[in-house]
């Protein structure tokens, strides 16, 4: 083969070569573990039980009383330490919010869950937002920090 015929095979096999590394899937950027994960709306879906909560004058007294948040894509509801709250859920990666959250109007006479039910609601309006790590939701806000965990799906029987 002569030298020129040689050099135009390289110079061939060496476009080819640029051309297919194009192709190439770019190299896996290293995760930054200061920047939470998105989430999507479905992940949030589901039942959620308070675990653990405080807000600016300090922590809520769950103290085991049922207090729970049920997502369903753009709405919320639940039932408050007396009684049971609905509202709209607004859900963009790790952004969340909740619109102005309407409750039934039960008497409540034991003054420890009045005052849960008070402070509970109070924060859920001022979430901005979430972290979710496997089946524990924390949702965030000024001064305020509400952790959840996801409860089973309940089966239906017949």
């Amino acid at each position: 083969m002569s030298g020129g015929a040689r050099l135009s095979i390289l110079a061939a096999v060496a476009l080819v070569a640029a051309t297919l590394s194009g192709c190439a899937a770019p190299a896996p950027v290293p995760a930054d573990d200061t920047q939470p994960e998105a989430t999507a709306v479905s992940d949030l879906n589901g039942e959620w039980q308070l675990t653990k909560a405080s807000d600016a004058d300090g922590a809520l007294a769950v103290n085991g009383i049922p207090v729970t948040l049920v997502i369903a894509d753009d709405s919320a509801s639940g039932q408050a330490p007396c009684n049971s709250y609905t509202g709209e859920v607004d859900i963009e990666g790790d952004s969340v919010e909740f619109g102005t959250i309407a409750q039934t109007l039960m008497a409540c006479t034991d003054d420890a869950r009045t005052e849960l039910e008070t402070r509970y609601l109070a924060a859920l309006e001022q979430v901005s937002g979430s972290t979710l790590a496997g089946d524990t939701l924390t949702l965030t806000g000024d001064s305020v920090t509400l952790q959840f965990t996801l409860l089973p799906k309940k089966s239906i029987t017949r």
